[in-house]
């Protein structure tokens, strides 16, 4: 099974510095207490004391208002900007980003589950990302990359472009070594591999499609897993494994050494990978300059400036 930090490095290489990436489902701001509707109305009532809305949601402001409000603002600007300089991000242009982190995952159940982690819905992920596209949108065209600066970036980053040893692997995870033991002689006979991994896996990712994890590399799997699926030979069933998840049987179906490559197989990769450290790189300065540009009124103090 992937880990969880693996998958996080996943989600979140995909935002750009700078912008902010609060997403809670309530604008805190406009329930102070006193000032909105229904402020009175009880939220909850612990041994018949009741916590009013108004007391609710002034505790959330305390806590997070400044957090979601300067998020808010941010928004605001960078939007006010991109219909100054004319710039739109499409409905197409969000379903691609969205897309292309959903398929970092091995499921879309492990997507789902890494968003609510992170305090994330769907759309509140969309957002984030059509923003940041506005801003790689204004920003790119003030990045310059010649040829040298793109063969210094390779060769800094030389690790990033090289073909990792990888394996296509596919596994049936039970809770106590018996079973495993089990399913791996129904294996050994002959058993087809993946109608055994829908009836007997409790990996919710993967039971669904047969146990398939896809191709992964070293580092995305837990060490016990790793090392199975990095010294099993092809088409092997392994022994039972154990890890902090429970018992794998494991088969690798195909495994591919790693390779460095060239420059110029990677030149094109390398610099859209160059343009957007850049953007990254510029966006909390030119944030900051929208900033103090702009007249920003908080009667409510909640940004505390």
């Amino acid at each position: 099974m992937k880990t969880d930090k693996k998958q996080a490095i996943a989600f979140w290489s995909w935002v750009v510095a700078g912008v902010g990436v609060v997403a809670l489902a309530v604008a805190l701001f406009l329930f102070v207490e006193g000032k909105a509707p229904g402020s009175g109305q009880v939220v909850a009532r612990v041994n018949g004391e009741a916590i009013t809305q108004g007391e609710f949601y002034k505790e959330l402001v305390a806590q997070q208002g400044a957090m979601v409000l300067d998020q808010m603002v941010t928004e605001i600007l960078v939007r006010q900007e991109a219909k100054k300089q004319g710039v739109k991000v499409s409905a197409q242009d969000v379903d691609r980003e969205m897309k292309e982190i959903a398929d970092q995952f091995p499921s879309q159940e492990q997507f789902q589950q890494t968003l609510a982690m992170y305090g994330y819905t769907e759309d509140s992920l969309r957002r984030n990302l059509e923003i940041n596209l506005i801003v790689k949108a204004i920003l790119e065209p003030q990045v310059e990359a010649t040829d040298e600066e793109l063969q210094a970036y390779f060769q800094d980053q030389k690790e990033r472009y090289g073909e990792p040893e990888k394996v296509q692997v596919r596994h049936i995870l039970v809770e106590d070594e018996a079973t495993a033991q089990a399913v791996r002689e129904k294996l050994l006979q002959g058993a087809d591999f993946a109608e055994l991994a829908k009836e007997y896996s409790q990996d919710p990712g993967s039971s669904d499609a047969g146990g398939e994890l896809g191709w992964v590399v070293r580092g995305q799997m837990v060490p016990e897993f790793e090392e199975a699926a990095f010294t099993l030979p092809v088409g092997d069933i392994s022994e039972p494994v154990k890890s902090l998840y429970g018992w794998h049987i494991v088969q690798v179906e195909d495994h591919q050494e790693g390779r460095e490559v060239t420059f110029d197989e990677v030149k094109d990769q390398v610099k859209k990978d160059y343009v957007a450290d850049q953007v990254a790189q510029m966006s909390g300065a030119w944030l900051e300059s929208l900033r103090s540009s702009a007249v920003i009124d908080d009667p409510q103090h909640i940004l505390g400036r």
